[in-house]
């Protein structure tokens, strides 16, 4: 005859065991929602960079035609301020823009698009829980965990 002895749990256990199955429910959408995040801002920073290439040389081409024009009619009128305040203005817009464009055209290894694969994405996120900053034991800790944290995300960023 077996007579088995089965062991109760107290309320405070099950509460813990329902409090740490809570928790770490959270704390995977917490980290697919820190890798969407990551993914989004390196979709935006692709789009960016390609948006500067294209449109951002059109636009300094055209501030600087508009520059030259503005340049002109203060030559042809060389008594009115007035005329040489927008030449001067229209000059600062090409040369910003123009700056602008050159950043985003040198910038070296840009994607064109960013679209992480799944070994990415579930490295992502096996490292960000390894690493987390919210599961920092203590402020020396955490500090560390954020510098190896921003070094994820970067390379995260960057599909490396």
């Amino acid at each position: 005859m077996d007579i088995g002895i089965v062991k109760t749990k107290m309320p405070e256990e099950r509460e813990l065991e329902s409090k740490q199955a809570e928790f770490s429910l959270l704390e995977n959408k917490l980290l697919e929602k820190e890798l969407y995040l990551h993914t989004l801002e390196s979709k935006l920073a692709a789009f960016e960079h390609q948006y500067y290439k294209i449109v951002g040389t059109r636009l300094a081409f055209l501030d600087t035609l508009e520059a030259e024009i503005a340049e002109l009619l203060a030559q042809l009128y060389p008594q009115d301020v007035e005329v040489e305040k927008q030449a001067q203005e229209a000059r600062k817009r090409a040369d910003d823009s123009r700056r602008t464009a050159n950043k985003y055209e040198n910038l070296p290894g840009q994607a064109e698009q960013f679209s992480p694969s799944e070994d990415l994405k579930m490295l992502y996120r096996n490292l960000a829980k390894l690493v987390h900053p919210d599961f920092a034991l203590d402020e020396d800790d955490r500090n560390r965990r954020n510098r190896i944290m921003a070094d994820v995300n970067s390379a995260y960023r960057s599909g490396d």
